[in-house]
């Protein structure tokens, strides 16, 4: 019994997700339930856990993540399956590390009669080992029952204690009773260390766990900013071409631009989806160019509102116009980057050439004065 330290944690998780399904869960999706649970076991618990583990489109979790998530390959619900999934990885790592600890601990508590102590230095007598270990161990089983709170409570009470029990029993013993109390002693405050949950450090690495994913996302989108801004232009180009090319309209140039994306696929997916429903178009363009962080972003989507709901033909001469504008500008950066290449370089080659006549300069005055000694001399 002494392996099940996570269950009432379970139990308390499954109660917890239990009622809180019970009391959201209407009779009114029992059928769409019933549709998804035909199709088997994974599917059903799927849609459970998108349904109430993760947050509501709208919400400001969801906006939250949508903006992080940008310029991934996932959504929403799939990031908070991942998330989830890391902390059941978790928690069953941290279990089996406990456990097999508990185990291997308790194996040689129960199996090594020479454990953590070297009595041998200060016994005054002959010892038989196999009638101490057994004497040690009886001691051991009788202190667990009756002294709790081992770990918080003073040493030297604690052996005072175990000696009381060995001496009321008022039998001659192998080891000297002071020596087996300190060894009854130290078998039953390791007996308790091991089994001992470090709550705060337990919570902290299932924290960690469960925002792995977020790291990762993360890091990725550090790596990925430059590859996401080469996409875009990549984009672009690809809607001035197939745009030109009539008889064309948005939804063919949308579903080229989705094949060919790889960043932007979940943004240009979350277009289509809004087209094929019966949601507020400019709303939805509305809000993502106020969820996105980037400037280029935020004017791919207004081209792309311009060219979903006012005028095609000029959104594509827009684009173009914005290629030209951005040509110029890199133009522009190149040409100052430069300039900053040519101070920063005449800078370092007259520092360069200052040090070097330094030294220089350097040597022939120390060549001087000694020559200047010597003469004196």
């Amino acid at each position: 019994m002494d392996f099940i330290i996570f269950l009432p944690i379970f139990i308390m998780v499954l109660g917890i997700t239990y009622f809180y399904i019970k009391k959201n869960y209407h009779y009114s999706r029992f059928r769409e339930f019933k549709k998804v649970k035909n199709k088997g076991l994974l599917n059903a618990l799927l849609y459970l856990f998108y349904r109430y583990l993760t947050p509501k489109p709208g919400s400001r979790l969801h906006n939250f993540y949508s903006r992080f998530l940008i310029h991934r390959t996932i959504d929403v619900k799939t990031i908070f399956l991942y998330k989830s999934l890391s902390l059941v990885i978790g928690i069953i790592l941290l279990s089996s590390i406990k456990l097999t600890n508990i185990y291997l601990y308790t194996q040689e508590i129960y199996n090594n009669f020479y454990y953590k102590v070297d009595y041998m230095g200060t016994q005054n007598k002959s010892v038989g080992v196999e009638k101490a270990f057994e004497e040690e161990m009886m001691y051991f089983e009788i202190a667990k029952k009756r002294i709790n709170n081992v770990i918080e409570k003073d040493k030297s009470i604690v052996i005072n204690t175990i000696y009381n029990i060995i001496d009321f029993d008022n039998k001659e013993t192998e080891l000297d009773i002071d020596i087996l109390s300190e060894k009854v002693y130290i078998r039953l405050l390791n007996y308790h260390k091991v089994r001992r949950i470090n709550y705060p450090i337990t919570i902290f690495i299932l924290i960690s766990f469960y925002f792995l994913p977020n790291i990762i996302v993360f890091i990725k989108n550090i790596f990925t900013k430059v590859d996401s801004k080469i996409e875009l232009m990549f984009l672009k180009k690809l809607f001035i071409l197939n745009g030109s090319i009539k008889p064309v309209n948005f939804r063919d140039v949308l579903s080229i631009l989705i094949k060919n994306s790889n960043y932007y696929k979940t943004l240009l997916i979350d277009v289509e989806s809004a087209n094929n429903s019966n949601k507020n178009i400019e709303k939805f363009y509305r809000d993502r160019i106020r969820q996105s962080k980037e400037l280029d972003e935020k004017l791919f989507l207004e081209k792309l509102e311009q060219a979903n709901n006012i005028d095609f033909d000029q959104a594509v001469i827009n684009i173009k116009n914005e290629f030209k504008i951005d040509k110029k500008e890199r133009s522009r950066k190149v040409k100052k980057r430069i300039k900053w290449i040519e101070i920063i370089g005449g800078v370092g080659f007259i520092i360069i050439l200052g040090l070097t006549f330094y030294y220089l300069l350097k040597v022939w005055m120390d060549v001087y004065n000694v020559n200047d000694f010597t003469t004196t001399m």
